[in-house]
């Protein structure tokens, strides 16, 4: 367990993993990795959503610019994680909200997921909350896993518009942390 006190702009946090030996670290992002964000969402976009979500919905996130906008106004919100340099996950805050998750598929289960969703759980500890919310797509089981995994609970479930289809809310009680 760590504090996001220990985490800033210039400060980077190397993780081994003893299980495989992977090795990452995590630090705040900056405007620089606009361009590996988008590379990465896009990378993960079609594997993940692909199977779950209508193409059309998709399709402009893939294709056209509403990634690179989206990804260059909420950067300042984000922490990523790098393994040789190359950025293969991040997470971002807004409030008491986890708005994003996302590990690179190649790196999926060597622990980068988790030490990012841990990280955000301790800034919003730190911050005095005592509770965490994020929003999953219903279909992303993969997701929905891992979330449950680590102390998740699913809270109800709504149409996500934009999207067009449903996602589960979540929380995650803090004050046990």
């Amino acid at each position: 367990m760590f504090t996001s006190s220990k985490l800033n702009q210039s400060l980077y946090l190397t993780l081994t993993l003893a299980a495989d030996m992977s090795q990452f670290s995590l630090r705040a992002a900056t405007k620089r990795d606009v361009p590996s964000l988008v590379k990465l969402c896009k990378d993960t976009l079609v594997d993940v959503y692909g199977p779950i979500m209508p193409w059309e919905n998709l399709q402009p996130w893939v294709e056209g610019e509403l990634l690179r906008d989206s990804l260059e106004k909420q950067w300042q919100n984000m922490v990523v994680a790098e393994v040789n340099g190359q950025v293969v996950g991040v997470v971002s805050k807004y409030d008491d909200l986890v708005g994003l998750l996302w590990v690179h598929p190649s790196h999926h289960r060597k622990g980068i997921g988790r030490a990012l969703l841990e990280f955000v759980e301790a800034q919003l500890k730190d911050e005095g909350r005592s509770l965490g919310h994020l929003n999953c797509f219903s279909d992303n089981r993969k997701a929905l896993a891992f979330y449950l995994a680590n102390g998740w609970k699913a809270a109800g479930e709504r149409m996500n518009e934009e999207a067009g289809i449903l996602e589960i809310n979540m929380v995650r009680d803090l004050s046990a942390k």
